[in-house]
């Protein structure tokens, strides 16, 4: 007998992915379209409590949260006595993402630290902010072993403004093998015995501010050693520090550095201007520098890096910067990079090992660029601005021209090729990831002093105007020069020059 074949929209391995992209809205009416669809599209539905959003939870009935708690896998923004209570059932028990902004209230603390006991055996992120004056909190009793299970998944913990004992943190650290990154602020430790502090090898990853972890903040308490005893196998360090930030003994953490944590190669500092170039120089050997703005301190600060440098990257503005497909407009205070630019070029003409420049603030000159050779020809990743392409007309012929460039280059390389699917291709990613084929044009029409004749539009809407022609499309124009110096660096693979990200594909036929 022939087997009846299944609508796919029936199949759990279809259903499944699918509800977990549709709105909690359109979950609700999909859970009721028949039985198939109700329990993928349930779950869907009960996944995210986020009391930002779904503030009228706290009225569901405690029947209903009974027989879908075990459904909830991520829980955010609680910071009511009447949201935690709302969780306060023995389902609740499979969370795996919390976030607590704790009260002083001293019934919060207790549906807290059952909730948490609840979930110990799920929770792998867990986010807890506590408000005003806060106890010692027992987290080590919270995530003692219970029943089968021995230790907690819990891979990610931020803890801000907590008051814990030192034996505490230790037993904490201990019980979750897993962790792997720490955020720490405003906490206080409290001394409680002579034992030495439990080393956890598993943390990666460490974001304190530098006032925390050096004893002398003056809004929080560490007794005993450094924070970073901790941590002996930390590699990357996020800090920060107030805007009024006191005299740091740079001396003293560059001791505390080499002795706690000597394997430490990455750096993401949001700190003062007048405090990042010291404490660069409190880290030995570093790879990764991420900072809040470059200055000529800073420049100085990363050359003693040299030898070692690979990354260095600026914040970008916001999530979509580098998708926009109008220009970003810089701040005033930004204008200084252009000053910058000769100073910031002894990092790329003396850093041999750099692979990465996210500089998406920063402007360079092309004079300066072509004054003394780049040493770094593995760079992979260059988010930088060019003086004189500042629009997007001006920037996506920069842009064409590099990618023909490219393209020529690695077919001179690769020899005669077969298929077009084996030459590689530039690709741009732009607003609501939109991906357009930047090097289309350079094949479609032949770049020359004048587009008169090219109907692309898109990519070359140069008028006919000859001053524009001089400065845009002649040999030594802007856009020419930038695609001719940077196509010498063949490991590109990701270009950002103030508009779309393009991506330089080494296989086209796997796009």
């Amino acid at each position: 007998m022939p087997s009846v074949r299944e609508h796919p929209l029936l199949l759990p391995e279809i259903l499944q992915p699918i509800s977990c992209f549709v709105s909690l809205s359109d979950a609700i009416s999909c859970a009721r379209v028949c039985r198939t669809w109700n329990d993928p599209f349930t779950s869907a539905i009960w996944h995210t409590i986020d009391f930002e959003e779904q503030d009228r939870f706290v009225d569901v009935d405690p029947a209903v949260v009974k027989k879908h708690g075990h459904r909830i896998r991520s829980v955010l923004a609680v910071t009511q006595d009447d949201e935690i209570q709302a969780l306060h059932h023995l389902s609740v028990c499979k969370v795996t993402n919390l976030t607590i902004v704790m009260p002083g209230t001293v019934n919060f603390q207790a549906y807290c630290g059952d909730l948490l006991r609840q979930n110990a055996a799920s929770l792998k992120e867990l986010d807890i902010i506590a408000e005003g004056d806060s106890p010692v909190f027992p987290f080590d009793a919270i995530f003692l072993p219970t029943g089968g299970r021995t230790t907690s998944p819990l891979s990610v913990l931020r803890i801000q403004n907590l008051t814990m004992t030192r034996d505490g943190f230790s037993s904490l650290l201990k019980m979750c093998p897993a962790l792997e990154e720490m955020s720490l602020a405003l906490i206080t430790l409290l001394s409680t015995s002579c034992s030495e502090p439990y080393q956890h090898t598993g943390v990666k990853h460490l974001k304190a501010p530098l006032e925390q972890l050096f004893g002398f903040a003056r809004t929080s308490a560490v007794e005993g050693p450094s924070i970073l005893a901790h941590f002996p196998q930390l590699t990357k360090f996020h800090s920060w520090c107030p805007d009024d930030p006191p005299p740091f003994p740079y001396d003293d953490m560059e001791i505390q550095f080499a002795k706690h944590c000597p394997l430490i190669t990455e750096v993401i500092t949001e700190t003062h201007a007048a405090v990042t170039p010291m404490f660069l120089g409190t880290i030995k050997n570093l790879v990764h520098i991420t900072v809040e703005e470059i200055t000529s301190s800073v420049i100085m600060a990363m050359l003693f890096h040299g030898a070692t440098l690979e990354t260095v990257r600026t914040f970008a503005p916001d999530l979509n910067y580098y998708f926009e497909n109008m220009v970003p407009e810089l701040e005033e205070k930004k204008a200084c990079s252009i000053a910058l630019g000769w100073e910031f070029q002894l990092i790329p003409q003396t850093c041999a090992r750099l692979t990465k420049l996210e500089l998406p603030t920063f402007v360079m000159d092309m004079d300066d660029i072509e004054r003394k050779p780049w040493v770094c020809m593995g760079l992979s990743q260059l988010f930088v601005r060019i003086r004189g392409l500042e629009t997007a007309k001006t920037i996506d012929h920069a842009t064409v021209l590099w990618a023909k460039h490219m393209k020529e280059k690695w077919q001179d390389r690769s020899g005669p090729v077969t298929t077009p699917s084996e030459v590689p291709e530039v690709f741009r990613i732009s607003e609501n990831f939109q991906v357009s084929q930047v090097s289309k044009a350079s094949e479609d029409l032949e770049i020359s002093e004048d587009f008169e004749d090219d109907d692309d539009g898109n990519w070359i809407d140069i008028e006919d105007d000859e001053e524009e022609d001089e400065t845009v499309c002649g040999e030594n124009s802007i856009p020419a020069r930038f695609a001719r110096h940077f196509s010498k660096f063949e490991k590109i693979q990701c270009l950002w020059i103030g508009n779309g990200l393009n991506l330089f594909m080494p296989l086209a036929g796997n796009i």
